[in-house]
């Protein structure tokens, strides 16, 4: 089924990519660097309305101030940041399956070498303990 939708939203026949995307209502276009560029200015024009509506003392507008930027660029860099989370915790999730493979793998020793071959003893020793 997706299959087919996917053809046809190849074909132009459809404007929705996927089954979920139509039972949601979602149209899935490519956005043009003027509305990307349009979508930036609005968001622009919001936060600084939303900046200049705070109120009370000083001090207070100052930390609202503040905790508004953090916000503003704690969601700007959302996806990017999810991104290298996940790309982190892959590769720590690698190495330390990889470091338990070799932990768990049972390490295989040579055989040691035979005993050596009993020395005769000197010649003086052999007589003295012989009587």
């Amino acid at each position: 089924m997706s299959f087919a939708y996917q053809l046809l939203y190849l074909l132009d026949a459809t404007g929705f990519y996927s089954l979920g995307l139509h039972a949601l209502g979602i149209h899935v276009c490519r956005a043009t660097g003027q509305e990307l560029m349009d979508t930036c200015s609005r968001i622009s024009k919001i936060r600084n309305n939303e900046r200049e509506r705070l109120h009370g003392p000083p001090w207070l507008k100052a930390l609202q101030r503040a905790l508004l930027s953090c916000t503003y660029t704690m969601l700007d860099y959302a996806q990017t940041g999810l991104i290298a989370a996940v790309f982190f915790f892959k590769m720590m999730e690698w190495w330390y399956q990889s470091a338990e493979e070799r932990m768990s793998a049972p390490t295989v020793y040579p055989p040691p070498p035979p005993p050596p071959a009993p020395k005769k003893p000197p010649l003086l020793l052999a007589w003295v303990l012989a009587s």
